[in-house]
C-alpha cells in the first residue's frame, strides 16, 4: 500500500488550522515532513493520522 503525499496547505485545510501552524509544526519536529527541494514540502498521510494520539497539537496556533 502506498502512502498518500499532502502538502502543508492539504494538511491545514484537513485539519483546520492556518498553514503557519502546519509549518511550525514542521520547523519544530511535531510534525515529520520531507523537504524534496527548496520550496516543496509534503507531509505522509500515515503522519497526520499519527497527530490524533496528541489532541494538544490540535490545540496550537501560530
Amino acid at each position: 500500500m502506498t502512502d498518500e503525499w499532502m502538502t502543508p496547505a492539504q494538511v491545514a485545510d484537513e485539519l483546520q488550522l492556518n498553514v503557519r501552524t502546519i509549518q511550525k509544526w514542521i520547523r519544530t519536529g511535531h510534525l515529520p515532513a520531507e523537504q524534496l527541494g527548496p520550496r516543496t514540502t509534503r507531509i505522509r498521510r500515515s503522519s497526520l493520522d499519527s497527530l490524533g494520539s496528541n489532541p494538544v497539537m490540535h490545540d496550537t496556533e501560530v
